[in-house]
């Protein structure tokens, strides 16, 4: 129920709140009434406090607490979870306290709606966030907090100072890119460096449009009938033309002599009645526009004649534009006002020229319609009016768009029809007219403005590169959140800041110090800034001086122009308002939104039906409102289709117009279904205002480029039918959307709409037809189950292969996945744009989807986002790969950090000194130092995850991958864990077939070592390959894994792999209409064929041959060498040594060896260890012939041991697994799995007894006293008396330094001997224990945390790690124990397993008995019996239970009973009845 909260209002002004910026673990936002805005994992709706780490490091929340009462600090305790820097937690305030590391926290009290005293308290007692004495009411699911604030700063900008260099040479290498590099003799230099001699770089008229990024452009250059006319705009094939009626195509268009800059056989379409129809889209409606054409009226005088109409003129309202040469043979420029029959025309002053080719031209830029004739403005007219066609197609050569029958026929020709979304100015204008009509060239002047310091006397003609540094100040980095370089840049870039490579643009593959751009950009994409995401850079910032260093890429020495300017926005949106306030939206878990102290009404729970609307269905809007301050004046949503205007509707909640109950917050509006066709956009926005006048909108769209504008939905697509998913996108500016500066979008996936997204194009050779999507910071794109959500989305092409290499990448990862290796998620999906197939993007419309490889990725596949992440993209062709740090590996995590641990790999394979390759001759053979190949082995079981690499190397000849010898894979190292090096892949759609420049060895199982290096000119091959593939101890496990997967996931015939390619493949080819290229008969069958040939094909240098008859010959893969036969079944493997108690005392460092006595290598890829430990092996896990391999507790802690085994011993570890090897004595089982499918095959391959050698705190440390609930009374808060007590059960001294509680409470012990039976205490608060028990006990400290009243799991392990009692006791067990009394243990040398059992324990006299035996127990007498009633004597204070029995052998519980302070009580015995006789019996406690 929702509190009237404005009587409260005298509360907001009393209320002494912590801010938090005070602090670096802080409350930032709670939710008191939480009704329907987040679920519990039980789906139960619960108050939640939002915890926020706003330093710069991972915090251990271990110790700090949670409370609602100012008198009890630690009320609930947090369990030992670290929150990371920036992160936030959401703990749920339901009295249900749970404090499981791992899941979802629950404190031990909720919150009151109607205002209370809320706490964050750090282990120190004192508090971090205090809202008190209370914060005020709440409302229901109104979030309270602290508004977040975000600021915003450039700390480059055009017109910063740098200095700049055009190098003369090499000499620099990459110094000058660090930020303390001595660049003082260098010339100073302002942002925005370059030059532009004047000489355009486009010549003919076709190359000028181009370059002016029309959206429609007909050449109407095609013949035949009936004629399509290729739109060459950046619409794409989308807004084709075809033909209707009598047109002639082909005729002479204007051509020189008279139109000296037109192409020689340039064409032209003659119409004589009939017109181009092209469909509506939106790029070709734009609000600001020109319309451009050539034409020649050749007849038709005393009627209008439209040369381009773009109209709709329906129920008398004008819409769209319109090109006419009117009755009087005057040129007319029409555009519509939306007005009942109103157009507004622009019209000639005199009459056209017929049989002549004039250059017309209309524009419009929002304030003046101009028209052109010839190049010179001929008339205008001023006007803020122009309402879009929204509706109809484009015509060409006729007009009455909303006609069936069209109307106004051209009588003449035209030529180069254009339309641009902007008005071009008169300047450009009469550029056009005066390069087709005089062949003259304009000048250029796109980056006119940009440069500040001219480089053309130092670079043009010199060198192609120039190197800018532009120095910046930060005084506290770790407070930035986001930062963005934005660049216009003519014609590539490369840029780093503080030496850190962070963003490029058309750079080549070698970067060298005159290296030139890797292609020519647009110098209209040039003049727009594109934007460079470097969230992953702000950890290379540091205090003070930053540098940014760029180097500028020209597309030649010789190209007339150049520019590089550059501007790096930085945001802080991590400081939050310091007085608290309600929250505009409830954010729990990320960052706050905006707030008030008094705010409009909240609104909440937008829903529409139905879920995906067709053209025949109404669409049902709600959202729920409530007043905060004030009753609810009004509600109205703003909505719109596609990028029409916007239309406001009144929402209702009297039970009328479609609203289900009048007067329950929930507020209706319906869109009518004439409003909107089949695959468009409808989006909407909900505001408020109550009766004081705040209002409040929903969504917030608090960012323009980082959050939506609307929510909304598609309506039903129709006209074709696919299985693929489908991914809808809708953008005002297509063509926007088609360059790297990219546009704002809205996509439509897998049933929701995310409004506002960012779209540009994705570059690279084989991402042919890419698109990348950005999706907004808390909206992210949900994928699909196995990947979830997602920030960035890549929709792929491929410039590589046939029509099915569309599906490589797919069917490549999935081999990969199927492996068991981490692999990214890649499907074909169909790509619309605005309601149409677009046909721009992927392959004619069909794409594919492909996962980044980034945190999510890694985290998904059970590895640390936290380790580091490199991308090879080897850009040298002579050197192998490794051969540095820095050659073309781009760094993506942990970028603070140096390249040591990449150098230690490349140091591992790659002898540096004395060099083992000759770079002056690359085809000579390294030549290894001695001892190296010995050490080069060391260093691959100590750095390499062998399983990983194994695995990762046979799956790549499963797929024949020939792409991979230099880039197209990641190397990952789980830095704070393993430290071990992982290969993950990437681009997989050089494979399955694809040879490209692989020959003589594609194929080969060993293919980009140094024997089988790519003999193209450019020797690739890879010093890890050469290791992996030469090596005698690594290479035979990679070759059993290999036959493991050939056995698996190849198979010998046709199968898994055939069926796999078919399903991916057959949704894309039954799609109808079929997609271009990919009708129902066309097959995949290149791929498939590869399958057949990479089972038995013969031998080839120029494909890929048979893995099982070929290279499983003998002598195949060089002497006694070969893919091995399959591995039999039933293997036998045996234990070895193991190690429960390692002499260093530290756990991680215990292990089992496995040994393998078979004369064969062994793949046990996914059999586990069981019971004592619990570790499923790796995918690759193969254990050499006679050798052993070791599962340790931790890897890292294995290798660093100070005795053997351990690292530096050539041995093959894995490590990891769960739990550890008792002291106690253990029983570790070997399993094989068999089929996962068939759980009925697995196999117990052996059984461990480990030894029973128990610790002396094992043996006699004993937890022997807990009270968990103490009574009340005393100058402290009851549960401040809380302790527990422990006792040396042995009969020798005990030391107990360094044991510690590790569940339940926090504590570790000091230097500490306990004597034969000493007792020692744990207490909560010393001076509240002391008070009431006096100084005379022995206390060890204060724990931190506080024991469950209704239960707590309590854990207690010694000095090495070795757990010495895991057990959890009840609040149900004794009622006594919540009165006054505490646990005591009946037997303190019971077996220690028993601690978690109700008999073990027993009630204690009142206030307990710290430090001393509890009294003894006196059994209870009977002393009188009447009827039912039984009179008994027992011990005063203590607790007696009745059981009952009908055979005396099974008991159950029927009451308890306290005895008084005489030590008498009374029974009622239960009724009889007529059943079989009943025993009672009285069990002391």
């Amino acid at each position: 129920m929702s509190i009237p909260i404005k009587h409260f209002l005298p509360v907001l002004a009393a209320a002494a709140l912590a801010s938090p910026l005070r602090a670096e673990i802080v409350i930032t936002e709670f939710m008191a009434d939480n009704t329907r805005t987040l679920p519990d994992s039980d789906g139960a709706y619960h108050d939640w406090i939002e915890i926020y780490n706003n330093g710069s490091s991972g915090v251990d929340l271990d110790g700090w607490a949670l409370t609602d009462d100012a008198l009890v600090a630690g009320k609930w305790v947090f369990p030992a979870v670290t929150l990371a820097a920036r992160g936030h937690l959401v703990v749920w305030a339901s009295n249900k306290n749970r404090r499981v590391p791992g899941q979802q926290l629950h404190t031990n009290f909720k919150l009151d709606a109607a205002g209370g005293y809320l706490a964050l308290v750090r282990p120190d007692g004192t508090n971090s966030t205090t809202f008190s004495p209370f914060f005020p009411p709440q409302a229901e699911d109104l979030a309270y907090g602290y508004a977040v604030q975000v600021t915003t700063a450039t700390p480059v900008q055009p017109g910063s100072a740098g200095r700049v260099l055009v190098p003369g040479d090499g000499s620099l290498g990459s110094t000058w890119t660090q930020p303390d590099f001595d660049d003082t003799a260098w010339p100073a230099a302002v942002n925005g460096i370059g030059y532009e001699t004047g000489v355009n770089e486009v010549t003919s008229y076709d190359g000028n449009t181009l370059a002016l990024d029309p959206a429609g452009y007909y050449r109407l250059e095609e013949s035949g009938a009936p004629l399509t006319a290729a739109n060459l705009g950046s619409a794409g094939s989308a807004a084709n033309g075809s033909s209707t009626g009598s047109i002639t195509a082909a005729v002479s268009g204007p051509r020189p002599a008279d139109y000296a800059g037109m192409a020689t056989d340039n064409k032209a379409t003659d119409f004589s009645g009939g017109y181009l129809q092209v469909p509506w889209h939106p790029d070709l409606n734009p609000a600001r526009f020109t319309v451009e054409c050539w034409a020649r009226v050749t007849g038709g005088s005393n009627t209008f004649r439209a040369a381009v109409s773009n109209r709709n003129d329906q129920n008398s309202l004008t819409y769209g534009f319109i090109l006419y040469a009117a009755g009087d043979n005057r040129w007319q420029f029409w555009t519509g006002s939306g007005a009942t029959g109103a157009w507004e025309p622009v019209v000639a002053p005199s009459p056209l020229i017929l049989n002549e080719w004039t250059h017309v031209v209309g524009t419009y830029d929002g304030t003046t319609k101009r028209l052109y004739l010839n190049g010179t403005e001929v008339a205008s007219r001023a006007s803020t009016v122009f309402n879009r066609n929204t509706v109809q197609g484009l015509r060409i050569g006729a007009g009455a768009n909303e006609s069936p029958t069209a109307g106004f026929p051209f009588r003449g020709n035209l030529d180069e029809v254009a339309i641009y979304p902007r008005a071009l100015t008169p300047a450009e204008i009469s550029a056009r007219w005066n390069l087709g009509k005089n062949n003259t060239v304009p000048a250029a002047t796109f980056f006119q403005g940009l440069i500040s310091t001219d480089l053309q006397a130092r670079m043009h003609n010199i060198n192609a590169s120039a190197c800018f540094r532009i120095p910046f100040t930060l005084t506290d980095p770790s407070t930035l959140d986001q930062l963005t370089l934005k660049m216009k840049y003519d014609d590539g870039f490369q840029a780093w800041i503080n030496g850190v490579p962070v963003a490029s643009g058309n750079r080549p593959e070698v970067l060298q110090w005159n290296s030139a751009a890797s292609g020519a950009g647009s110098n209209t994409e040039a003049v727009q800034f594109e934007n460079f995401g470097l969230g992953s850079a702000l950890a290379a910032l540091r205090p003070g001086t930053n540098v940014l260093a760029i180097q500028g890429l020209n597309a030649s020495a010789a190209n007339p122009d150049f520019l590089q300017l550059a501007q790096l926005e930085v945001k802080d949106i991590g400081r939050y308002s310091l007085n608290p306030g309600y929250l505009a939206e409830a954010t729990p878990g990320s960052e706050n939104a905006s707030g008030a102290s008094n705010p409009g009404p909240a609104i909440s729970s937008n829903s529409f039906a139905p879920a995906l609307p067709d053209p025949l269905t109404d669409i049902t809007v709600t959202c729920r409102v409530q007043p905060v301050f004030a009753p609810v004046a009004s509600v109205t949503m703003k909505w719109r289709t596609a990028y029409n205007a916007e239309q406001t509707m009144t929402m209702t909640d009297d039970g009328t117009a479609g609203d289900a109950i009048a007067g329950d917050g929930v507020y209706t509006a319906i869109i009518a279904k004439t409003n909107y066709t089949q695959g468009r956009m409808v989006r909407w926005f909900f505001t408020a205002s109550d009766t004081g006048g705040a209002t409040s909108r929903w969504p917030l769209y608090l960012n323009p480029l980082e959050s939506p504008q609307y929510a909304g939905t598609m309506i039903a697509p129709s006209g074709f039918t696919t299985a693929l998913p489908v991914w809808h996108w809708f953008t005002q500016n297509t063509s926007a959307a088609a360059t790297r500066a990219g546009t704002r979008a809205s996509v439509y996936f897998n049933g929701q709409l995310y409004d506002n997204v960012f779209v540009r194009l994705r570059g690279g050779f084989t991402s042919s037809g890419s698109k990348k999507f950005d999706f907004n910071s808390g909206y992210l794109c949900g994928i699909n189950a196995r990947v979830g959500s997602v920030e960035e989305a890549n929709l792929n092409g491929s410039g590589l292969g046939t029509a099915d290499t569309i599906i490589r990448p797919a069917v490549a990862f999935e081999m990969f996945r199927r492996a068991g290796h981490p692999s990214s998620e890649c499907f074909p999906v169909m790509i619309r744009v605005n309601g149409a197939l677009d046909t721009a993007s992927g392959r004619g419309g069909v794409a594919y989807f492909v996962e980044q490889v980034d945190k999510r990725y890694l985290e998904r596949h059970g590895l640390d986002g936290n380790g580091a992440l490199y991308k090879p993209d080897q850009r040298s062709n002579l050197e192998p790969v490794f051969t540095d740090t820095t050659d073309g590996v781009e760094k993506k995590t942990r970028l603070t950090e140096d390249r040591s641990d990449y150098l230690a790999l490349v140091n591992a394979v790659h002898s540096v000194s004395p060099d083992d390759w000759n770079s002056g001759s690359p085809n000579t053979v390294p030549v290894w130092p001695a001892g190296f190949l010995a050490t080069r082995t060391t260093r691959m079981f100590d750095l390499m995850n062998l399983a990983n690499l194994s695995n990762y190397l046979a799956c790549r000849v499963i797929i024949s991958d020939t792409d991979d010898t230099r880039k197209n894979f990641y190397w990952y190292r789980d830095t704070e864990g393993t430290g071990e090096w992982h290969v993950l892949p990437w681009d997989k759609d050089g494979t399955l077939g694809l040879t490209l420049d692989a020959a003589p060895y594609v194929g080969h199982p060993f293919q980009g070592d140094y024997a089988r290096r790519k003999i193209n000119g450019s020797h690739q091959w890879n010093y890890v390959w050469e290791a992996a593939f030469n090596d005698p101890k690594i290479r035979p496990m990679v070759l059993r894994r290999l036959r493991t997967l050939m056995d698996t996931l190849l198979g010998p015939v046709p199968g898994a792999p055939e069926a796999l390619v078919d399903s991916i493949w057959a949704p894309v080819t039954a799609t109808s209409p079929a997609f271009s290229g990919y009708g129902p008969t066309v097959l995949p069958a290149s791929i498939k064929s590869f399958f057949a040939i990479r089972r038995t094909g013969p031998a080839s240098t120029s494909t890929s041959a048979g893995l099982f008859t070929v290279y499983s010959a003998p002598n195949s893969l060089g002497s006694g060498l070969r893919i091995p036969d399959a591995q039999p079944a039933l293997v036998p493997l045996d234990f070895g040594t193991v190690e429960v108690l390692p002499q260093s005392g530290n756990q991680d460092e215990e292990y089992v060896q496995i040994s393998n006595p078979n004369p064969y290598e062994v793949d046990i890829s996914g059999w586990v260890l069981k019971r004592g430990v619990e570790h499923t092996f790796e995918p690759g896990t193969v254990i050499r012939a006679n050798d052993v391999m070791y599962v340790a507790g931790k890897t890292s802690a294995f290798r660093a041991r100070s005795t053997a085994p351990s690292g530096g011993q050539q041995l093959f570890v894995q490590g990891g697994f769960k739990g550890t090897l008792s002291a106690r004595g253990e029983i570790v089982e070997l399993w094989d799995p068999g089929n996962p499918a068939n759980p009925t095959d697995d196999r117990l391959v052996n059984t461990l007894h480990t030894p029973v050698i128990p610790t002396p705190a094992q043996q006699s440390l004993r937890v022997t006293e807990i009270m968990y609930a103490p009574p009340a009374g005393g100058a402290f808060a009851a549960g401040e008396y809380e302790y527990l007590e422990l006792t040396n059960t042995g009969a020798t001294p005990l030391t107990i330094t360094g044991a510690s509680f590790t569940e339940g409470i926090s504590f570790t012990f000091g230097t500490l001997i306990l004597s034969p039976g000493q007792r020692v205490l744990l207490v909560k608060n010393e001076a509240a224990f002391q008070s009431r028990y006096g100084n005379g006990l022995t206390i060890a400290g204060s724990y931190t945390g506080s024991l469950d009243n209704s239960g707590e799991r309590i854990r207690l392990v010694d000095h090495s790690g070795e757990e010495v009692l895991d057990f959890r006791y009840e609040g149900t067990w004794h009622p006594l124990a919540h009165g006054g009394a505490s646990l005591v243990i009946s037997d303190p040398a019971a077996a220690w397993d028993t601690w978690g059992t109700q008999s073990a324990w027993n009630a204690s006299a009142a206030n307990g008995s710290p430090g001393a035996a509890d009294p003894a127990l006196v059994p209870a007498k009977i002393l009188t019996v009447s009827g039912t009633l039984v009179q008994l004597q027992g011990t005063p204070g203590r607790a007696y239970r009745l059981l009952q029995s009908p055979d005396l052998n099974t008991w159950s519980e029927v009451s308890w009973h306290p005895a008084g302070a005489d030590g008498a009580f009374i029974v009622t015995l239960p009724t009889p009845t007529d059943g079989p006789p009943q025993f009672f019996i009285w069990e002391t406690h």
